[in-house]
């Protein structure tokens, strides 16, 4: 618990510098979804990952490399949860944007 505490008071800080639309955001949110993937907290991994998305599509756009890896471990997480499908599709996003760049 102590890790996501100091991500989010991460978070609260990458806002006040730089706003709420910044790469270091993205990542902050990131590095919470994996610490709650690491506790097995797959859906509220899920939400920390949707924050980091959001944040990238509108920071790089739809064919970034930080997008391929946000991609790459949503799909992990719905593999873990035995949601194959959408595991798969993300797989897919991921493949195809390092495939681009």
């Amino acid at each position: 618990m102590r890790l996501l505490t100091h991500h989010s008071s991460a978070i609260k800080l990458f806002i006040g510098i730089h706003g709420d639309e910044h790469r270091l955001v993205a990542d902050s949110y990131n590095n919470m979804a994996l610490a709650c993937s690491g506790k097995g907290e797959m859906d509220r991994a899920l939400e920390f990952h949707n924050k980091s998305l959001a944040i990238k599509l509108k920071v790089f756009g739809v064919n970034h490399p930080d997008l391929a890896t946000t991609y790459h471990n949503m799909a992990g997480v719905y593999d873990h949860k035995g949601e194959l499908d959408k595991a798969l599709e993300y797989y897919d996003k991921s493949v195809t944007i390092k495939l681009r760049v």
